[in-house]
């Protein structure tokens, strides 16, 4: 059976008179349905094809879908993580989900969230070397072993030591180790 006659059906228009809409320029076609002193209009939007693969073999769409998940990651990093709401955020199951967004980032959500609180971290030492358990705190971490562990697996070495590091390399930074240049008369 169509599906339009079932849904006329369903909702009490199967015997309507059904006159044509001139519509948009689009794949959907419009119908005005008038049944006794009841009027309305019906919009059959049929699937339209997804397109050609834009990366890594998915279409614009999924594309699309996948990027609001990763927005809310990128605003909610410090948040614990639920892989069945990032799964609807993009209108997909869990595990199409996963093998998408491996697809895209070549990491599962839960370690592209560690990336981004890790880097949060560093930049926040960065400007306070002091605070280490504030800046695992201030990124979603909830013991300080822990930040330190995979701060140190991620970076190569412990939060305070590779900060001091990064600030001794990096002059402009205030407090780094390094001569400043200074402008006569300043």
């Amino acid at each position: 059976m169509n599906v339009i006659r079932r849904f006329l059906q369903e909702t009490g228009f199967d015997q309507a008179e059904r006159q044509p809409i001139k519509g948009d320029a689009s794949t959907r076609a419009y119908e005005r349905l008038t049944l006794a002193k009841r009027r309305t209009v019906l919009m059959n939007a049929p699937r339209r094809p997804d397109g050609p693969p834009l990366r890594d073999g998915l279409p614009y769409s999924r594309l699309a879908h996948l990027a609001r998940a990763i927005t809310w990651i990128r605003s909610h990093y410090d948040q614990t993580l639920r892989v069945e709401h990032l799964a609807a955020l993009a209108t997909m199951s869990v595990t199409s989900f996963h093998r998408h967004f491996r697809a895209l980032t070549s990491m599962t959500p839960v370690q592209f969230q560690k990336q981004l609180r890790l880097h949060e971290a560093r930049t926040r030492l960065l400007a306070d070397p002091r605070d280490i358990a504030g800046a695992g705190y201030a990124v979603g971490y909830h013991s300080p072993s822990q930040f330190s562990r995979e701060y140190r697996r991620m970076f190569g070495a412990p939060p305070s030591r590779d900060a001091s590091a990064v600030r001794a390399q990096t002059p402009s930074l205030p407090g780094a180790d390094s001569p400043r240049l200074s402008l006569p008369g300043c």
